[in-house]
């Protein structure tokens, strides 16, 4: 599992004016591949992850888009999991990654079955032509020689304070709790650990090192499941045990707190001067308790800026644009906050501005024919910027209704 997070510069827009303009794009979805990053599990994984595993080889090409095998006939040659029957049909169903389908060739396919039919052939899997499926082989191979068992294993790493890979925690504690018994480790001196011969089961996993601490996620714990014969790669990130701590309110004009789950994201400045998603904090984003009180705990020594709902426009559940504390507008005007190696007890509130307004927009759309376009894409723009207002809507009927917010009180 990887929960690292995407991050890249803040490019904030200059300050919204007080007359909106917006623009209204509707797209309506065709067919074709989906455009996305897959990272490739180990092949004890794939195995463990993927109802159906089995060698086979394309005897029919059924359908063909711009060159390319959409569909086709598949035999099965060899069953490792989940299939019994001698073909199967393949089709592309334009998600991720997928082997290029060739009549003739001979396929490793990690797949599932869409309801009682046809089974996909791309998705984010191990799927490959069997000439470079020689490491997949010898493990399915090695599954009939002894009684299957599964294995949970990983790196141990710690957060770089800036650009560049996670760090390895070479001889960090390692702790696994599985549906049985707990199991003790020490990372390698690359970080690694590895734990062999389970039983199928539910597996969690805890690091420790003097000095570290663990991510507080959602769930308290890094977990999955595995099966027998399979297995689960469990990474865990450490942080840095930093003493830094910034933290504070958020109040509305009259000094009254606000809802609870206002979004603020801390920005680091890197050595150019420009503000990036620190990599200090697992999360980077934190939200307003109850109290209306936000804290980022664990920050390391430099110098930082605090933004309130920068990624996104304003919605009625948190009725404010980019707020950078203590109340500016945009990044260049905000005020920079300086952590060093002791915890800093100065408070960081926010005043903010009234509450933006919102409205309902809503509309026909329509297709050349002059039929209701149900499933087209609808999005709100806010020019000039042509930024995303609200949430994209599909439509459903053909009157399509969705929420606009209009930026400094003003209407649409």
């Amino acid at each position: 599992m990887d929960y690292s997070r995407h991050r890249g510069f803040i490019r904030r827009k200059a300050a919204l004016s007080a007359v909106v303009a917006v623009a209204i794009q509707v797209s309506i979805a065709l067919p074709g591949a989906i455009a996305c990053e897959c990272r490739e599990p180990p092949s004890c994984q794939a195995y463990g992850q993927s109802p159906i595993v089995f060698l086979g080889t394309v005897t029919e090409a059924l359908s063909t888009q711009e060159g390319r095998v959409v569909r086709a006939t598949m035999r099965i040659d060899r069953a490792y999991k989940g299939v019994s029957e001698p073909t199967l049909i393949l089709f592309d169903d334009g998600m991720c990654d997928g082997p290029d389908l060739q009549v003739g060739e001979q396929y490793l396919m990690y797949t599932h079955r869409i309801g009682e039919g046809d089974v996909p052939s791309s998705g984010c899997t191990r799927s490959r032509n069997v000439k470079f499926a020689e490491e997949d082989l010898q493990y399915l191979e090695s599954l009939t020689e002894a009684a299957p068992t599964a294995r949970v294993f990983g790196h141990v790493t710690s957060r770089r304070e800036g650009p560049g890979d996670n760090l390895p925690l070479p001889g960090a504690d390692i702790e696994l709790q599985g549906p049985e018994e707990t199991l003790r480790a020490t990372a390698d001196d690359k970080g690694f650990y590895s734990f062999d011969g389970l039983k199928a089961g539910d597996y969690s996993v805890s690091a420790d090192q003097p000095g570290f601490r663990m991510p507080s996620l959602k769930s308290g714990i890094l977990s999955d499941s595995v099966e027998a014969g399979g297995c689960a790669v469990i990474d865990v990130t450490l942080r840095k045990d930093w003493p830094g701590t910034i933290a504070g309110s958020l109040l509305r004009p009259d000094n009254t707190p606000v809802a609870a789950g206002i979004d603020l994201t801390l920005t680091r400045i890197d050595g150019d001067g420009e503000s990036v998603l620190s990599t200090s904090l697992f999360g980077d984003e934190v939200r307003t308790d109850e109290k209306s009180e936000y804290s980022f705990r664990g920050v390391a020594p430099g110098r930082y800026k605090v933004v309130l709902h920068w990624c996104c426009f304003p919605t009625p559940e948190q009725p404010y644009p980019a707020i950078y504390w203590p109340a500016a507008s945009t990044d260049a005007d905000a005020t920079e906050i300086a952590i060093g190696n002791a915890t800093v007890s100065r408070r960081y509130d926010f005043h903010l501005p009234p509450e933006v307004k919102s409205m309902v927009v809503s509309g026909l759309v329509l297709l050349p024919d002059g039929k209701p376009a149900e499933g087209a894409r609808v999005q709100i723009w806010l020019l000039p910027d042509n930024a995303v207002t609200g949430s994209d809507a599909t439509t459903e009927s053909p009157i399509h209704r969705t929420d606009a917010v209009a930026a400094r009180g003003e209407t649409v």
